[in-house]
C-alpha cells in the first residue's frame, strides 16, 4: 500500500512536471514569435517608410500588450488567447536612429506560473524572455 502511494505520487509529479514544461515551452515559443514579429513590423516602419506605415522610433518604446499603443494592437492577436497584460515588449534602436540599414532590437518578457509551486524554490513563476533584432529596410 505504501509502495503504491509512493510510486503513484512519483508518476503524478512526473506527469504534472511534463505538462508544466510543455506550457513553459509553449509560452517561450509564443514570445519568440512575438519578438520576431515586432522586429519585422518595426523594420518596415523606419524613417523612410511608405505612406501606409507611420514611422516608429527612434525613442525606446515599452508597452504591455493590453495597452492601446499601435505596437500592442498589432501584436495582441498573436497572444493566442493568453492574457495580453502578461507580455511586456521593449523596442530599442541601438544605432540611435530609424534610418535605412540601422538596427532595431526587441525584447519580450513574461513569466509562467507552474503547477508545482509548492515543490519549487521561490514563488513558482518561471521568468521568460525572448529577443529579436532586424535591420530597418524602409
Amino acid at each position: 500500500m505504501i509502495e503504491t502511494a509512493a510510486v503513484l505520487l512519483t508518476w503524478i509529479l512526473l506527469l504534472v512536471g511534463t505538462l508544466d514544461l510543455g506550457l513553459v515551452l509553449f509560452r517561450h515559443n509564443l514570445m519568440q514569435r512575438l519578438a520576431t514579429e515586432a522586429a519585422r513590423l518595426t523594420a518596415v516602419r523606419g524613417a523612410n517608410a511608405t505612406p501606409q506605415f507611420v514611422p516608429w522610433g527612434p525613442t525606446t518604446v515599452e508597452v504591455s500588450l493590453d495597452q492601446s499603443h499601435a505596437i500592442a494592437q498589432l501584436l495582441r492577436p498573436l497572444a493566442l488567447g493568453l492574457d495580453p497584460a502578461q507580455f511586456q515588449v521593449r523596442i530599442e534602436w541601438p544605432d540611435g536612429g530609424n534610418q535605412y540599414d540601422q538596427r532595431v532590437f526587441v525584447r519580450v518578457r513574461s513569466s509562467q506560473r507552474t503547477a508545482l509551486t509548492r515543490f519549487l524554490p521561490g514563488d513558482g513563476d518561471v521568468p521568460l524572455q525572448s529577443t529579436a533584432s532586424a535591420r530597418i529596410s524602409l
